[in-house]
């Protein structure tokens, strides 16, 4: 009688274990259930606010590009008031840029006329190609339009973006489609950070429905340069019953072009 009364109680402390651990792993279970949907609510909602910044990116954009098709020239005066308002209104956005398509004939007129118009020390440059062949080559694709124009970042100005040979592939299929593209920013601009929303322009206020035709008309690029962080930072971890939200982005290749954790603006190139 005393080894059933012992094996009873045992039992009995046996069954009282197993059932607390198994109140205790249920506990855990929706604990980790109700933190897995916190998490995924919390990054939908942050790629809506990326979604949503990007669209501003590209009404922007828009907005950039039926000035200037609008227009009967690339007027500095005129663009820049706009553009300053678009910068004070998305921190995201880091600058502007309007790139002249110019040939090899075209190269020193362009540059005479960019010092008449107060940039006397104007110059284009290709630091990607100073050890490339050609060094003068046929086309270029020249920053001519910059905001904000700074001390720091005057030295974009004149910078060639055909330097790269990503960015001349891009700008010939944009020209071709009348379209914009999203890309990483290209090595050798001093922009490596970011990302950059490219769209082109195109002589004459009405645009050829051909695309060898738009081919012939194309005159330039603008640039809106993306800032990374900025693009991402809305997370607020410190928060009560917010969830931080790390993003990463990949190039096409699947590697890390750069990383963001909420609350710091650290950054991995």
């Amino acid at each position: 009688m005393k080894i059933l009364e012992v094996n009873s109680r045992l039992l009995f402390l046996v069954s009282g274990i197993v059932m607390v651990a198994l109140v205790c792993w249920l506990a855990f279970s929706l604990q980790t259930s109700q933190q897995r949907e916190d998490y995924e609510e919390e990054a939908g909602t942050a790629l809506q606010l990326i979604a949503q910044r990007l669209a501003v990116a590209h009404a922007s954009m828009d907005a950039l590009v039926g000035l200037y098709q609008a227009s009967d020239e690339m007027d500095a005066a005129m663009f820049t008031p706009f553009s300053e308002e678009i910068l004070q209104d998305y921190p995201f956005i880091d600058s502007l840029q309007y790139l002249t398509y110019i040939t090899r004939d075209e190269k020193q007129l362009f540059i005479e006329e960019m010092h008449e118009s107060g940039f006397s020390q104007f110059s284009i440059k290709s630091p990607a190609r100073e050890n490339s062949w050609p060094k003068d080559p046929d086309y270029y694709l020249v920053t001519s339009f910059l905001e904000p124009l700074t001390p720091s970042s005057a030295n974009l100005m004149g910078m060639d973006w055909f330097a790269n040979d990503n960015v001349v592939e891009s700008f010939y299929m944009l020209a071709g489609e009348n379209a914009s593209q999203l890309i990483i920013a290209p090595p050798g601009l001093e922009i490596s950070r970011h990302l950059v929303l490219l769209k082109p322009t195109y002589f004459g206020r009405s645009i050829e429905a051909n695309a060898a035709d738009r081919f012939e008309q194309v005159s330039g690029m603008f640039v809106i340069v993306l800032d990374w962080d900025e693009l991402v930072n809305f997370s607020h971890p410190e928060e009560e019953g917010h969830l931080p939200v790390e993003f990463s982005l990949l190039t096409e290749a699947g590697e890390i072009f750069a990383t963001h954790e909420p609350g710091s603006a650290e950054h991995v190139e």
